[in-house]
């Protein structure tokens, strides 16, 4: 986590947390590397699941020719929401979703340095783009590892 490109989805995303809320009895054990404070499950249980457009445009626009105006399907299974960022770290908030609450924006993707973490699920999309992004971050980070 420290040093290599790494990407948490849902669960990942708990993982990667410094600290988590709703958690289960006993409490998470978390690995860290994003200065965030998650709530799992925020959305309910896996029959409450939902597919929802997000506002990804912060990194999507980095890669402006796969169409970054277009919202991003995100799929929610159970999924957490970050409730709370350490500014002082460098955590980005990178995605947001506009849901039933639309005074406030869930944040659902945020980047610290080489961690990227994900409430939803992009791998069950047909939308490539933030795959590609990935890929792009992972193959610079791999240069850069090269000329050191």
């Amino acid at each position: 986590v420290d040093h290599k490109p790494v990407w948490g989805t849902c669960a990942g995303l708990v993982m990667l947390a410094s600290s988590a809320t709703a958690t289960k009895k006993g409490g998470q054990e978390l690995i860290g590397g994003l200065d965030v404070k998650v709530q799992r499950n925020r959305y309910g249980t896996q029959i409450q699941s939902f597919v929802a457009d997000l506002d990804l445009s912060k990194i999507l626009s980095q890669d402006s020719e796969r169409g970054s105006e277009k919202p991003f399907r995100g799929v929610f299974i159970r999924a957490p929401v970050v409730e709370e960022l350490d500014n002082g770290k460098g955590v980005e908030v990178v995605g947001v979703y506009k849901g039933a609450e639309a005074e406030k924006e869930d944040i659902v993707a945020v980047k610290q340095n080489n961690v990227f973490g994900t409430s939803f699920h992009p791998e069950l999309t047909e939308d490539v783009r933030i795959h590609v992004w990935w890929l792009r971050r992972v193959v610079e980070a791999l240069g850069k590892a090269e000329s050191r």
